[in-house]
């Protein structure tokens, strides 16, 4: 099963015609950075390992190093805030713009129906799960039996939001996706830092921007707003232009960059005992900015892979300052 995942990696990133003799020095390389910096196979093929030095791959964060990372930034006592994604709507609403409601929760079936029948589109998700597993749109109309659809919500522990309509120029990258920008904050003694930043994509017609679910995604020049990098996907497919729309995403000017800086700002002094979070914001049609998610253990292939530059210096130095 390794092997078919490693020659998989190879054929689509390095070869398909490399010499087999190649191919067992790059099966070498992966244990020894495994065993030298913790890297996943994942890592080591999204982080290009094959094309950097020992201090190069130094600077990354890999999979055997974040749990570290995370368990300094974040008091366990506070992870169920982010666990659910009812409970974050609870302790974040006033950013969220729009209505969630938990079937699960005791929502009498009445209201639920109201809801519903209120909009012409709702938003499902499951409480518990992460990464845009189990997301949905689903249409409301006539035919729509709200009776099964609340016995559904309950059984599954399904969320059920009011559908956001974001910004036309985000909306154009991939108009069946809510595209968002995510950006991670740490807070510190000297406040609130913006440590990176992305913009996300969906693709093939998904009604989410996940990257581990075919989403695009990439960097964001902090100080400008500017995309900074090629999209990349989890497959590490490189794209000028976004292959549906054929979009330039290289060069876009995220809209009310610093108004969404501070956003984040706002948002990660809401309980900053969560002092590392990272934050899936949207921008409304109305040029409103809303909180999707907040995820207290965002990884950090989104930030790394993007622009292939380690970022392990500027969270040592953060963490020096909590």
């Amino acid at each position: 099963m390794v092997d078919r995942e490693i020659s998989t990696y190879i054929d689509r990133q390095i070869s398909r015609i490399l010499p087999s003799k190649e191919r067992r020095l790059i099966y070498i390389d992966i244990i020894s950075s495994f065993f030298k910096h913790g890297a996943s196979i994942p890592n080591y093929f999204n982080f290009e390992f094959y094309r950097k030095s020992d201090a190069e791959r130094s600077e990354f964060i890999t999979d055997g190093q974040l749990r570290h990372l995370l368990y300094r930034f974040n008091p366990i006592e506070y992870y169920y805030i982010f666990r659910e994604k009812f409970q974050t709507y609870e302790n974040f609403k006033n950013y969220y713009g729009r209505e969630i409601i938990f079937p699960a929760s005791g929502v009498p079936l009445k209201d639920f129906k109201t809801f519903c029948k209120n909009h012409d589109q709702v938003f499902i998700k499951p409480n518990h799960l992460s990464s845009g597993r189990g997301a949905k749109m689903v249409q409301i109309d006539y035919l729509t039996d709200l009776d099964a659809l609340y016995q559904d919500c309950i059984k599954n522990k399904l969320i059920i939001e009011e559908v956001i309509i974001q910004h036309p120029d985000l909306a154009a990258f991939h108009p069946s996706s809510l595209n968002t920008i995510r950006i991670n904050t740490v807070v510190t003694k000297g406040g609130v830092r913006i440590m990176t930043a992305a913009l996300r994509m969906g693709n093939h017609g998904s009604v989410i921007d996940n990257f581990t679910l075919g989403g695009i995604f990439a960097a964001i020049c902090i100080e400008t707003g500017d995309v900074s990098t090629l999209g990349v996907d989890h497959s590490h497919n490189w794209y000028m232009k976004h292959p549906m729309t054929h979009l330039q995403i290289k060069g876009f000017h995220i809209p009310k960059w610093e108004a969404m800086l501070d956003f984040a700002k706002d948002l990660a002094l809401v309980i900053p005992q969560n002092r590392y979070v990272g934050w899936d914001i949207s921008l409304t049609n109305k040029g409103d900015l809303v909180l999707v998610e907040g995820n207290e253990q965002a990884l950090f292939n989104i930030q790394q892979a993007a622009d292939q530059i380690g970022k392990k210096r500027i969270y040592e130095e953060a963490l020096n300052d909590i």
